[in-house]
């Protein structure tokens, strides 16, 4: 199930701990910050 959000730090490795596999990428910097203003939008 694709999940195309930020998370915290340690999610995959809870994830992984729990048994189940997940996938992460590294944004660039352009990338990022749009996640990071999309992510404070659904937070606000």
């Amino acid at each position: 199930m694709p999940y195309p959000k930020l998370v915290r730090d340690r999610i995959p490795a809870i994830i992984a701990a729990s048994g189940r596999r997940c996938r992460t990428t590294v944004l660039a910097k352009p990338a990022f910050r749009a996640a990071l203003l999309a992510k404070l939008v659904e937070e606000a």
